[in-house]
């Protein structure tokens, strides 16, 4: 299965050679190729000469027509499959982020156990047991670390798409102004705002401190909460249109393409029936 990522590399290298660079010329040098063999072709039609003029153009044409085509599906084939990964990770983060809201931290102080063993090379060993209600604040904490990071990193791949993904990366990555609080209940926030969760100083803290890990916890619960609302109202920017990709070149595609091109053809067949009466 193709990535989002090797989707869109795919898609901007296609728009690389016929788009944003390189499609402007190509399609204005393939357009007035098609223009000045239609030009040709009704100066220099009379009912007595060939059509093979004709049939020369609406060659040119058809195949004008199919590479718009194929960049219209691949485009739209890209977009769909990059708005539906964003869709899934930013429900993904809400749901993880209403359920550490939702979660008790008041564990209590025998909700870990921690038993240490002494091995036969004179080394200490230390197991940490939770019970259920501490293993479910854990594991909540950690899947909400896991998917705000998979959420940095969706947006962080995807910077190249637009200027609004890029800005999504960094307000997601705002995470590290809370760095110093988080690092005191086990979490480690990074220079790019992805987190790592220190299982055994979480559980601790939890059971000495649950006050402080709830604080910390509703500031970064908080914070996601409005940065999943800006991201849904973004949204709709965030993968550009083809007309922005392509400029006033996807209006002059447009002339050789659905009705334009039948109608075209339409008056090559007028002409066809006309040289043949005559």
């Amino acid at each position: 299965m193709p990535t989002i990522s090797s989707m869109l590399r795919g898609t901007y290298q296609m728009y690389k050679k016929y788009g944003v660079n390189g499609f402007n010329s190509n399609l204005n040098s393939s357009s007035k190729s098609a223009s000045n063999s239609i030009n040709s072709f009704w100066s220099n039609y009379s009912p007595t000469k060939s059509t093979s003029a004709a049939s020369s153009t609406l060659s040119g044409l058809l195949g004008i027509r199919s590479n718009i085509s194929e960049m219209v599906n691949t485009y739209n084939s890209t977009k769909k499959t990059f708005d539906t990964e964003l869709t899934d990770t930013l429900s993904d983060l809400k749901k993880s982020t209403t359920a550490v809201k939702n979660l008790d931290f008041n564990v209590g102080k025998d909700a870990l156990t921690i038993t240490e063993t002494v091995n036969e090379d004179g080394t200490m060993s230390t197991t940490s047991t939770m019970n259920e209600n501490l293993t479910e604040v854990v594991n909540g904490i950690k899947e909400f670390v896991g998917n705000y990071n998979d959420t940095i990193k969706f947006f962080d791949d995807n910077s190249n798409v637009s200027k609004y993904v890029k800005n999504m990366t960094k307000t997601f990555g705002d995470t590290t102004y809370n760095a110093g609080s988080a690092s005191n209940i086990g979490i480690k926030v990074d220079s790019t705002g992805k987190m790592t969760v220190d299982e055994d100083i979480l559980a601790k803290t939890i059971t000495e401190n649950p006050t402080r890990v709830e604080a910390v916890m509703s500031t970064f619960t908080n914070k996601s909460d409005r940065h999943i609302s800006f991201a849904k109202s973004q949204q709709s920017r965030m993968f550009p249109s083809m007309q922005n990709m392509l400029g006033s070149s996807f209006k002059s595609a447009s002339v050789y393409s659905g009705n334009s091109l039948m109608r075209i053809s339409n008056y090559s067949s007028v002409g066809n029936l006309l040289n043949y009466l005559a």
